[in-house]
C-alpha cells in the first residue's frame, strides 16, 4: 500500500513519492512546490522558514550548463528544447550587439573620445550648478531680500508661465 499525506497548500492527498519535504520537514505535492518556487519565492509556503540551501551563483552557472546539455539529447521534452532555442537566439543577438558597438568603437574612436569629454564637462558643470544651488539656499541674505516661504514661492510660480530655475 502506498503512503499518502494531505498537502498543506492544495489540501489533496499525494501519494509519497510525488511529495517534497522541505529544509524544515513540511511535505509538499510536487505541483505545488514547483509552482511555488517558480512564482519566485524561496520560502516555505507553510512557515515562510528560508533555512533551505539557496542557489549561488556557481549553482545556478552550474545548473544551467546542464539543462543545456540536456536540451541535446534525445530525451529532452519539446519545450525544454523551445526554451534553449530562445536562450541560443537572444545570445546570439547580444554577441551580434557587442560586435556592431566594438566595429562602432573602432570607427568612430575619435566622436567618441569627444563625446565623452563633453559629457564629463556638461556632468562637472551641473555638479557644480547643484552645490550651488544648495548653497544658495543656506547663504544668509542681506536684510533687503528676506527669505520667502516655500508655499509663497511655489504659489508664484505657478501663476507665471517662465520662471528660470536658478
Amino acid at each position: 500500500m502506498d503512503a499518502t499525506l494531505d498537502c498543506p497548500v492544495c489540501l489533496q492527498a499525494v501519494p509519497q513519492l510525488r511529495s517534497v519535504t522541505l529544509a524544515c520537514s513540511h511535505a509538499l505535492c510536487a505541483d505545488c512546490a514547483v509552482q511555488w518556487f517558480r512564482g519566485g519565492n524561496d520560502s516555505c509556503p507553510v512557515c515562510r522558514s528560508v533555512d533551505g540551501p539557496r542557489l549561488t551563483w556557481a549553482d545556478a552557472k552550474e545548473r544551467a550548463t546542464a539543462i543545456l546539455n540536456r536540451a541535446r539529447t534525445a530525451r529532452a521534452s519539446a519545450r525544454l528544447r523551445r526554451r534553449v532555442d530562445t536562450y541560443r537566439r537572444a545570445q546570439e543577438a547580444a554577441r551580434g550587439a557587442r560586435d556592431e558597438w566594438r566595429r562602432v568603437q573602432r570607427e568612430h574612436a575619435g566622436v567618441l573620445a569627444v563625446a565623452r569629454r563633453a559629457k564629463k564637462r556638461a556632468t562637472e558643470a551641473s555638479w557644480k550648478a547643484r552645490g550651488l544651488r544648495w548653497r544658495l539656499g543656506y547663504a544668509e541674505l542681506p536684510q533687503d531680500e528676506p527669505l520667502l516661504p516655500r508655499f509663497v514661492t511655489s504659489q508664484f510660480r505657478a501663476r507665471q508661465r517662465y520662471v528660470p530655475d536658478f
